[in-house]
């Protein structure tokens, strides 16, 4: 017989099997199924889709310039190289994406960046490497603005003035020249990030089990295993206990 052929003959018998069930067994099939399905639906549907954790950040005036508290300008430094190479070298893929950060204000003279993730450790750990960063790459964006206007400033020095205008100019070029060619940050950052309580007994749950925390998957996908694990097994049941058969006359 041919392995398709000892397959049908095997899914034959299955059938059979299946329908020889007694009313009693096929209810408590249900049963054990409808456990398999709704308990992992609840408990995903219990979770947190994800955490967030924030540091604070105290923009800062530096030499002549003064403190930036545009939220779109720390939005922009997301995208510097500055920025992004170091963070990919310190955080592997996949904890955390750039979309998943944000700004928001905080008490007067503060900001706060967040970062939301499916797990808590990496909401932390992606924060917590995230504000450095920022602060890196604010000093080397004041670099080049810095290197920007002494080259307009010298220009403009060079073209007739009047003798207040170019004494105001020598004033701006001197407090710009004594930033040095790298400038401090234009903002500090305040402590690390705290681990992201976990407000929700299905995440607690979770969490107390042995390995790593994983994230919150689809609502669907978990019903789905569920009802293939109950299948998996009342397959299984049928192959090593199957129903009795009628005798044949």
């Amino acid at each position: 017989m041919s392995r398709f052929g000892a397959l049908r003959s095997r899914l034959d018998t299955l059938r059979a099997d299946a329908t020889g069930e007694s009313r009693r067994r096929r209810l408590a099939w249900v049963a054990v199924a409808a456990v398999l399905v709704l308990a992992p639906l609840a408990i995903t549907v219990g979770r947190a889709p994800e955490f967030k954790a924030s540091v604070q950040l105290f923009p800062r005036a530096v030499g002549p310039y003064a403190a930036v508290f545009d939220i779109a300008y720390y939005r922009s430094l997301l995208e510097d190289p500055a920025l992004v190479e170091p963070m990919r070298l310190s955080v592997r893929s996949g904890v955390a994406e750039y979309e998943d950060v944000t700004f928001s204000r905080g008490r007067p003279g503060q900001l706060v960046v967040t970062v939301a993730a499916p797990v808590p450790a990496d909401a932390q750990r992606f924060v917590n490497v995230l504000a450095p960063q920022i602060a890196g790459a604010t000093r080397q964006e004041l670099a080049r603005v810095t290197a920007r206007d002494v080259a307009e400033l010298r220009a403009r020095l060079r073209s007739r003035l009047a003798p207040e205008s170019r004494r105001a100019l020598r004033r701006r070029l001197s407090q710009v020249e004594r930033l040095g060619p790298l400038p401090p940050g234009r903002v500090l950052y305040g402590s690390p990030a705290a681990l992201p309580r976990m407000e929700r007994w299905a995440d607690r749950l979770i969490d107390d089990l042995p390995g790593a925390f994983p994230p919150r998957p689809s609502p669907l996908w978990a019903a789905l295993a569920g009802l293939l694990v109950a299948v998996t097994l009342w397959a299984t049941w049928l192959v090593l206990v199957p129903p009795d058969r009628p005798r044949r006359r």
